[in-house]
C-alpha cells in the first residue's frame, strides 16, 4: 500500500492509515512506533568488541611481526619472541581502545545528528525527532527543511523538492496534492516528497506512508549495505613499506640460510642466523610508535570537541586542505532575534537574545514605549505574525532553552510580538488562514 500511495486520494490515504487533518494522538502515535520500530536507517549490525579488537591486526607489518614471533618461539629464542608480541599486543590495545571509545560516543551522538520535524498531533503543532515519526503522522513542510520520510502531500503552496539524491533529476521538481492515476515512476510521482530530498520552495504538509527501511531511501541503503573501505595515505605507504620489508627480509633471509649452511653450520644455527637478520629488517617499534603519534593527534581533536573514529582519519584530516561547509547550525546557531524595529519614521530597540519572550521595546532615548505607542506598533507586529507559520517552544526534556518551531525568522517576529504583549494566544483562530503566496525569488 504505502509504494502505491501516490495513487489514492487524500481520503482514501487518511483512511488507510486512520489519521485526520488534527494529526495523531501521542498515544497512537507511541503504539505505531512500538509496533514499526524508529523512522531510522539501519543496514550495519553493530561490530562485536571481539571482532573490533582482533581487526586491529589486519595491518601487513603487525602480521609480519606476528610470523617473525612464531617463527622465534618455533627456533627457541623466547626473548625476541616476547618483545615482538608485547609490540603487537600494545599496539593492538592502542588501536582497540581508541575505536570503541569513539564508537561509544557516536553511538550517544545519534540523537543529536538526527533532523527535527514539525507535526501536527493532538491537532497543536509539535517538533519532534526524525525517528519519533510513524506512519499516519501529519507533517509540516517548509523551504529549507529535509524531507523526514516517505510523505504523501495532502497541501502545497508553489512546493519544490530537490529529488537529485533519488532520481538524478537536477532541477527542483514542483509538487501537488492531486492523484496520479497511473503506475509512475519515482520522478512523476509529483504528489509525494522523499526521505533524503529537501524542499527547495513553498510550503506543504503531508501524510507519512512509510518510514526507516520502507522508504526508497530505505530500499536504496539495503542494496548498497556492503561499504568499500578506502585506505588513508598513511595506510596506503605503510602497506607499500611492509611489502618491500618483508621482501626484502625474506630474500636476506634465505640467503643468510643457504650461505651458513653451506660453510657447514647445522640446520637450526643456519635458521637461526637467516630468521634473526630477516627479524631485524623489520622495525619492530614502527606500528606502536605510530599508533602513539596517532592517538596523541585524536586526543588533541578530542579536547576540541572533535570524535575520530579510526586512528588513520587523524592522518587523512591533516592531509585536508579544504573543508566545504554550510554556516547555518555549523558555524552559527540557527537562531534569529529581532534587535530593532523601524515604524513611522522611527527606530526601536528590543532587547532580549534568541527565542526566550522576555525583553522590552525602547525608544530612540532608551524610554519604554508608553501603551499607545505599543497600539500603534501592534498592526505591524500583528501582519507579521499572522503571515508566519512558526510557533516557539518553552524548555522541555528536549531543549535547554526556548527554540523555533519553524523558519527561525519567523519565529523571531513571534517572539517579538510575545515580548511586545500584543500576540494573541488565539491570534490563528481569530484570523484562520484562506490561501497562502510562499515568498520566493520569482515573487519578489
Amino acid at each position: 500500500m504505502e509504494n502505491k500511495a501516490y495513487n489514492l486520494t487524500i481520503a482514501q490515504v487518511m483512511e488507510h492509515f486512520e489519521t485526520s487533518k488534527q494529526g495523531l494522538s501521542d498515544q497512537e502515535a507511541n503504539s505505531r512506533i512500538n509496533e514499526d520500530g524508529p523512522n531510522e536507517l539501519d543496514t550495519k549490525e553493530e561490530k562485536s568488541r571481539l571482532k573490533m579488537f582482533l581487526e586491529q591486526f589486519k595491518d601487513v607489518l603487525v602480521i609480519i611481526l606476528l610470523v617473525a614471533a612464531l617463527m622465534s618461539l618455533f627456533i627457541g629464542n623466547f626473548s625476541d619472541a616476547s618483545i615482538m608480541l608485547i609490540i603487537v599486543l600494545i599496539n593492538a590495545v592502542i588501536g582497540f581502545f581508541q575505536e570503541f571509545k569513539a564508537e561509544q560516543i557516536l553511538n550517544k551522538l545519534k540523537d543529536l545528528v538526527q533532523s527535527p520535524a514539525k507535526v501536527i498531533r493532538d491537532n497543536s503543532q509539535k517538533e519532534i525527532m526524525q525517528r519519533d515519526l510513524v506512519k499516519g503522522d501529519l507533517v509540516l513542510l517548509e523551504e529549507g527543511d529535509k524531507i523526514p520520510a516517505d510523505i504523501r502531500i495532502i497541501q502545497a503552496y508553489n512546493f519544490k523538492t530537490n529529488d537529485f539524491a533519488l532520481t538524478g533529476e537536477s532541477m527542483p521538481q514542483e509538487k501537488q496534492n492531486k492523484v496520479v492515476n497511473k503506475e509512475a515512476s519515482l520522478g512523476d510521482r509529483d504528489n509525494m516528497a522523499y526521505l533524503g530530498t529537501n524542499v527547495a520552495s513553498g510550503n506543504a504538509r503531508g501524510i507519512v506512508v512509510a518510514t526507516g527501511m520502507e522508504t526508497e531511501l530505505g530500499k536504496i541503503a539495503n542494496l548498497t549495505a556492503e561499504e568499500d573501505t578506502t585506505l588513508s595515505p598513511l595506510q596506503r605507504e605503510f602497506v607499500k613499506l611492509a611489502n618491500q620489508l618483508a621482501l626484502v627480509a625474506i630474500v636476506v633471509g634465505v640467503i643468510l640460510f643457504g650461505v651458513s649452511y653451506n660453510q657447514g653450520f647445522s640446520i637450526l644455527t643456519a635458521l637461526t642466523l637467516g630468521l634473526g637478520v630477516a627479524v631485524a629488517v623489520v622495525p619492530q617499534a614502527l606500528p606502536a610508535q605510530v599508533s602513539v603519534a596517532l592517538s596523541q593527534g585524536s586526543k588533541r581533536l578530542a579536547e576540541k570537541k572533535a570524535v575520530v573514529k579510526k586512528l588513520s582519519s587523524v592522518e587523512t584530516l591533516g592531509s585536508t586542505t579544504i573543508i566545504c561547509t554550510d554556516k547555518t547550525g555549523t558555524l552559527t546557531k540557527n537562531e534569529m532575534t529581532v534587535r530593532s524595529l523601524w515604524f513611522n519614521n522611527e527606530f526601536y530597540e528590543i532587547t532580549g537574545i534568541g527565542y526566550k519572550p522576555e525583553g522590552s521595546i525602547l525608544d530612540k532615548e532608551g524610554q519604554e514605549l508608553t501603551q499607545k505607542q505599543i497600539d500603534e506598533i501592534e498592526v505591524m507586529l500583528d501582519a507579521a505574525t499572522m503571515a508566519s507559520n512558526a510557533e516557539i517552544g518553552a524548555p522541555d526534556d528536549e531543549h535547554n532553552s526556548w527554540y523555533a518551531i519553524g523558519d527561525p525568522t519567523e519565529a523571531a517576529l513571534i517572539t517579538a510580538s510575545t515580548k511586545l504583549g500584543t500576540r494573541s494566544p488565539k491570534e490563528d483562530e481569530e484570523n484562520p488562514e484562506l490561501h497562502e503566496f510562499p515568498f520566493d525569488s520569482f515573487r519578489k
